[in-house]
């Protein structure tokens, strides 16, 4: 395979990324210098001295015909293992790339496995260990920048199209923020109990089930309800008030407040928290086409290998004792809750399995908010002559809210009904809303205004209820010149201000940040401050979880996961293993082959223990930590009695257990006997952090190790 020959773009051009070159070259000690000197310098004698022959380096991988010559020296399975390793994330487990090139790719793990070593004599990749494999193969990330634009072609998703039908059963096109905002109104009039665990009673769950079923179809309506239900609680909009799960009317109203393009940014971190790949899986699907489809077992490919990727990273980079769930190995994107959000579509074709980024899923990505439609202006709602409110999706999601408000839901679908009852108007009235403003907004926000009988029994209704109102706004003054400049910016931005007199209005004190960014923006100069007349400065409260979540979508943060590749995947050069011939590295010593052979419980014979370590699958997702089974730690156990090796273990004490819950501890032990007990198994072990001997319950070992010396 030619690299330059699977690349669109442009590869560094000379000179590009010398200085990230020279600072990894220079961090580099003088034994690795001279290899690199030797292999790609011809020996050069005349670069004495590691500065010399790291600014020779530099030059070397920053020049671009002398790099791509590089790549042209090797192989096809050459090239398979570089990109495999680049795409995750520069640093992968040892056996487990090796199974993953194997399962991709074909051959045996023998076969890659000199292939990996291949790449490590010729300097491009790296171990942590001079076991075979080792425990992690590592590419430094500034290499990886060079040489991964020579093969953009190949780590991007491949855009196919043809004769690829959509699948109507695994496609959502409903409008999500309409669909939120529905549900909120309905718990807002029909609160719903659940137990202590927040578990939702049967007859509460069939009836929330079928409000879906109604909006979204039949099918699956259990999982469009869990996924509004997760979506609204992580957003701070649901809470359980003494057993009923309801909204939290005051965090509702703030959320409806906030700019589309805000609520937008909301739903990106309450996605990433969910799934922290999510963003990187969504920008992998916008490379392609819009009218192309990516085959399912391709981005399968591309996912797995990320996903394992920022496993190694918690485990390798963060030195972090993080123990993945079994069947992590082969994890499937999260397309499902992506389709749900309608970002994604799913589609057959002759060769199987197909994906895409839908029309709503890339205006998302460019900053469009989830399910509000554009033409949101334009629609309205209809109030009928016999007091019901039709509603249709695609109408500003704040007046969706306020007809729920003021009406009572009787039916779910594209286009909602609501009744206006004495009760309704009352319940209205109590939560906030003036008369005038209730009047005012069912007629002016209706596409055909007010029916006269409607408008006459609404007031009979109101009667002198809210005759004396207390409002707690925030005051503001306005130079006479330039009030009608101000309300014109109010009300483009459609906030609430009440007029108190000549230059003096009432805005709700949530709206001041906004209000005073959009004068900003505008040319006018506020004063920054709020004039107290308090005899006592009110005490500072604390911010909701919704205005922390809003805070930290705007400032970028909260990301769950960092762009794999970033400076956190920076790995110690000096603490490099260069990769030998893999012969070399199995090579037992003389006197272990020629010693006793440890045995197991049944007999049989225990292979070289460090191999054994290197070689089992847990190898690969615990990095130098191993998640066994019971039996296999008994067996490492033996072998490591029979050796007199001290090991590692990550294990919970009873007493760690009863005073921190699930605080766990890396202890190095020096295992004597292993015993069994009234069928529990456990090893009597000399505690070198205790410096005592005590009793390990082989199950409660969560991970092992071989102890370094």
């Amino acid at each position: 395979m030619d690299p330059t020959n699977s690349s669109s773009s442009r590869p560094p051009a000379e000179g590009e990324l010398t200085d990230p070159l020279r600072q990894y070259f220079r961090s580099c000690p003088l034994e690795l210098l001279v290899a690199y000197r030797n292999r790609y310098l011809g020996g050069d004698t005349s670069l004495d001295g590691g500065e010399a022959i790291a600014e020779a380096m530099a030059q070397a991988f920053g020049h671009r015909k002398r790099l791509r010559t590089i790549l042209e020296e090797l192989d096809k399975a050459h090239h398979l293992a570089l990109i495999a390793l680049i795409q995750s994330g520069g640093v992968a487990g040892g056996t487990w790339l090796l199974q993953e090139l194997c399962l991709a790719h074909g051959r045996t793990e023998d076969a890659w496995l000199h292939t990996m070593h291949d790449l490590g004599r010729a300097l491009l990749v790296f171990g942590n260990s001079r076991q075979a494999p080792p425990l992690f193969y590592v590419m430094p990330r500034v290499l990886s920048d060079q040489i991964s634009p020579f093969y953009r072609k190949r780590l991007q998703l491949p855009g196919v199209q043809g004769e690829i039908r959509l699948s109507k059963d695994t496609n959502y096109r409903h409008p999500v923020g309409f669909s939120l905002v529905s549900f909120l109104a309905y718990l807002e009039q029909k609160p719903v109990r659940v137990t202590q665990k927040a578990e939702i009673f049967k007859k509460s769950l069939e009836e929330m089930i079928g409000f879906f079923s109604h909006l979204w179809g039949a099918s699956e309506a259990q999982k469009v309800f869990d996924w509004h239900r997760a979506l609204l609680e992580d957003l701070g909009l649901l809470v359980v008030d003494d057993t009923v799960l309801t909204t939290d009317r005051a965090a509702v109203q703030d959320w409806l407040a906030l700019e589309p393009a805000v609520r937008r940014d909301l739903y990106l971190d309450a996605f990433i928290r969910h799934e922290p790949l999510i963003e990187w899986l969504l920008n992998r699907l916008a490379e392609i086409g819009q009218d192309e489809w990516v085959p399912i077992k391709l981005l399968n490919l591309m996912y797995r290998r990320c996903y394992m990727g920022s496993v190694f990273h918690k485990r390798f980079v963060r030195k972090t004792y993080y123990l993945p769930p079994s069947g992590f190995y082969n994890p499937n994107p999260p397309m499902e809750y992506l389709q749900l959000a309608g970002l994604v579509e799913r589609g057959l074709g002759a060769e199987g399995s197909y994906v895409r980024l839908s029309e709503s899923g890339r205006s998302f990505l460019k900053g469009a908010p989830l399910g509000e439609a554009e033409i949101a202006e334009g629609v309205r709602f209809y109030v009928q002559p016999n007091f019901e409110v039709m509603v249709p999706a695609g109408m500003r999601l704040d007046s969706v809210y306020k007809v729920g408000q003021i009406a009572e839901m009787t039916a779910v679908d594209r286009m909602n009904t609501y009744t206006i009852t004495r009760d309704s108007v009352r319940d209205a009235l109590d939560r906030g809303w003036r008369r005038d403003e209730l009047l005012e907004f069912l007629g002016k926000a209706s596409a055909a205004g007010l029916p006269q009988n409607v408008r006459s029994t609404v007031e009979d209704w109101m009667g002198d209820h809210g005759e004396v109102e207390f409002h707690d706004a925030l005051v503001i003054t306005i130079r006479s010149d330039r009030e009608d400049d101000v309300m014109d910016l109010l009300r483009k931005r459609r906030s609430t201000a009440i007029r108190l007199g000549p230059g003096v209005y009432a805005i709700p004190r949530e709206d001041r940040d906004a209000v005073l960014r959009a004068l900003r923006g505008k040319g006018f100069e506020p004063s920054p401050w709020v004039h107290r007349y308090d005899r006592e400065a009110p005490a500072g409260e604390a911010p909701t979880r919704l205005q922390e979540l809003a805070a930290r979508a705007a400032a970028g943060t909260g990301r769950a996961q960092p762009e794999l590749g970033g400076d956190e995947m920076e790995y110690p050069v000096r603490q490099l293993v260069v990769l030998q011939p893999p012969s070399a590295e199995t090579t037992a010593p003389e006197e272990q082959q020629q010693g006793t052979v440890a045995v197991n419980g049944d007999g049989r014979a225990i292979a070289s223990m460090v191999n054994d370590m290197c070689r089992k699958p847990g190898a690969a997702g615990s990095g130098d930590l191993l998640k066994m089974s019971p039996g296999k730690t008994a067996d490492l156990l033996r072998a490591a009695i029979s050796r007199g090796h001290d090991v590692e273990i990550l294990y919970r004490t009873p007493a760690e257990e009863s005073v921190t819950g699930s605080t766990t501890g890396l202890l190095r032990v020096t295992p004597k006997v292993l015993r069994e007990h009234q069928g529990v198994a456990f090893v009597d072990a000399f505690d070198h952090k205790r410096h005592q001997e005590n009793q390990f319950i082989i199950k409660k070992i969560q991970g092992i190790r071989l102890a370094r010396e």
